[in-house]
């Protein structure tokens, strides 16, 4: 169900060929669906990789179409500085979608957080040196968002997750929302000290859909939990409701994301951040719709009908992205239609 821009591209696309783009962490589920968006605008693509030479894993981009004529793939490593700058040359934007998720690391103090946020700061470096980027678009997450204000109802841009509560949380979840907070903060802050280098973050909820990759991406796997039955994933399913909403989820479709990362790169007054979230639903209602859809299926998960799991109801506010004209083109059905033709492919569900 692949969906062509949902914007009115700046350049067309005979022009768009003489822009070149790079995008961090090229074989990933994101990264990978926009090297793909990106390629069939038009656009010359850098993908980075940690190992490009694995064609097993990497064949997947070389397969898209417009690969052959305008892909490139390099080797960087977020901890190595300097090892973006060969990616990053002559590009005119970049996207950093890489990040590290090291979740099974006996230090993810160090493995993940610690990561993200030099690993950040090593691509911007590498941006400045290139001279000739002029926007570099972020990827974050609601991790680096949660208010843990009880009294606060509505999520938008002002909202960032508490360092000092975050860190009283014993699980590997609360590294990945440590390092997305540090490291969004970290590359703003780069972005106001280096004003001919626009940085632009864009803030994102559970991602779902199809994907390029060949596994399985683990935000997809969270939201069909309730079919599946890992007891894990649904347990990460319901953190997610508790930490945001309170009562419900919020989901985007993968095409959506890599849109709206293409809209912010290509606005001419985007800047600083936005939250990206096209729906919202709360866990019954999601069963409910895999139900009618797929009746096939039998719900797993036990649900938790209870009205509201944190006290309190909240609603994610992404006016300031609909305000600069980015339309979404997915609902929840066709998130989760996309998501479970996925998994049948891959015969997860069978």
């Amino acid at each position: 169900m692949a969906a062509k821009m949902n914007i009115d591209p700046l350049f067309t696309q005979q022009e768009n060929r003489r822009q070149v783009y790079c995008v961090t962490g090229g074989g990933g589920y994101i990264g990978s669906w926009l090297v793909k968006t990106l390629l069939e605008n038009g656009y010359t693509v850098h993908a980075t990789l940690r190992d490009p030479g694995n064609t097993s894993k990497n064949s997947f981009l070389l397969s898209l179409p417009g690969a052959q004529e305008r892909l490139r793939l390099f080797k960087a490593d977020l901890c190595e500085e300097g090892s973006f700058d060969s990616a990053i040359h002559g590009c005119h934007g970049v996207f950093h979608v890489a990040t590290p998720m090291e979740f099974g690391s006996k230090d993810p103090e160090n493995e993940i957080v610690n990561a993200a946020v030099q690993g950040t700061l090593n691509v911007l470096k590498s941006c400045k040196r290139a001279e000739s980027v002029r926007r570099v678009v972020f990827t974050s997450s609601l991790s680096a968002a949660i208010p843990f204000d009880k009294s606060l109802l509505v999520i938008d841009e002002s909202c960032w997750t508490s360092l000092d509560v975050i860190r009283k949380i014993n699980n590997h979840g609360r590294f990945y929302a440590e390092a997305k907070t540090l490291a969004e903060k970290a590359a703003l802050q780069f972005g106001k000290e280096n004003p001919s280098l626009a940085v632009v973050s864009i803030v994102l909820p559970i991602v779902a859909g199809t994907s390029r990759t060949s596994t399985a991406p683990f935000s997809i796997h969270m939201v069909l939990s309730l079919i599946t039955g890992n007891p894990q994933l649904y347990g990460s399913l319901l953190q997610a409701r508790d930490g945001f909403l309170g009562d419900s989820v919020s989901l985007i479709h993968v095409q959506d994301v890599c849109n709206a990362h293409v809209f912010l790169m290509e606005h001419p007054t985007a800047e600083g951040r936005y939250i990206c979230c096209g729906n919202a639903t709360t866990i019954p209602e999601l069963a409910h719709l895999i139900s009618e859809h797929y009746p096939q299926y039998t719900i797993k998960a036990k649900l938790d009908e209870s009205v509201v799991a944190a006290g309190c109801a909240r609603t994610i506010s992404a006016k300031k992205l609909s305000d600069l004209g980015f339309i979404y083109k997915y609902s929840v059905a066709q998130v989760i239609d996309d998501s479970v033709q996925f998994f049948q492919k891959l015969g997860i569900l069978n």
